[in-house]
């Protein structure tokens, strides 16, 4: 289970500096559900191995003849983008995202974001595989049926648990590894622009920053929980966005899901 710290006053962690030599001066951070760090490893394991299961099976179905003319495109389009998508059609075939791994942003937007997935974006996809099978009555097999009801069953816990955002100090660069799974840190001449870049790279008004890294060795760093209650002050901690409100009706125009705070 990670070890976490509840925020007490957010002035916590508006005013900590890093200054270790080899680690990252700069906050990352990690939008999840609170019932993510409450679950036990177990069942953690237990629901990624069903929703894998359950997205392999999916991925069976897109070359098969099943669907009536039409049906499955009017019902992507409709009612659930994501059955049958092109992310099912190429789970497992890229190391480019490693579904399981704990991905890390220097973007609170991106952050904030992400914790409208409930059960991270892997059980987002799983559980959205499962309504696709039952809109169509589609015929599991018995492993997939089981699969099928624990992430049905464990999507609704992460679901109805409150949205929160892990922050993570003085990441060590050895402990950072690029989307794609390189180690970020190469040598010193190369590094220093790429970490000038990470540093000064801001959320703001046009756009938001997209540094994300997958962490290794997750255990040995306890990250604060900044709540849901305090997105808004996060806003201010974490960007330069001058007008908070005005930016999620940007976004809300134009993108799904709908942001609120």
């Amino acid at each position: 289970m990670l070890k976490t710290k509840e925020i007490e006053n957010l002035n916590e962690i508006a005013n900590i500096i890093v200054n270790e030599e080899g680690c990252c001066k700069t906050p990352l951070l990690h939008g999840t559900r609170r019932y993510a760090i409450q679950t036990s490893d177990f069942d953690r394991q237990r629901f990624y191995n069903a929703c894998k299961e359950v997205i392999l099976f999916a991925k069976t179905l897109i070359h098969k003849n099943i669907f009536a003319d039409d049906a499955l495109e009017n019902y992507q389009r409709t009612k659930n983008l994501m059955f049958l998508s092109t992310v099912v059609y190429g789970f497992g075939c890229s190391g480019a995202y490693e579904y399981g791994d704990l991905y890390l942003t220097s973007s609170f937007n991106h952050a904030f974001g992400f914790t409208y997935n409930a059960g991270g974006e892997f059980g987002e996809w799983a559980y959205r595989q499962c309504e696709g099978f039952e809109y169509f009555s589609i015929e599991l097999d018995k492993s997939t049926k089981a699969a099928a009801e624990i992430v049905k069953e464990e999507y609704i816990k992460y679901q109805n648990s409150e949205r929160i955002i892990l922050v993570y100090y003085g990441v060590k660069f050895s402990d950072m590894l690029n989307r794609g799974g390189s180690p970020f840190w190469v040598d010193d001449e190369y590094m220093q622009e790429e970490i000038e870049e990470l540093y000064n790279s801001k959320d703001t008004d046009s756009g938001e920053t997209n540094n994300a890294f997958r962490l290794l060795n997750a255990e040995i760093y306890t990250p604060y929980v900044l709540s849901e209650k305090d997105f808004r002050a996060g806003f201010g901690i974490f960007t330069e966005i001058s007008d908070v409100d005005e930016f999620i009706r940007d976004h809300n125009l134009y993108c799904s899901p709908k942001w609120s705070l």
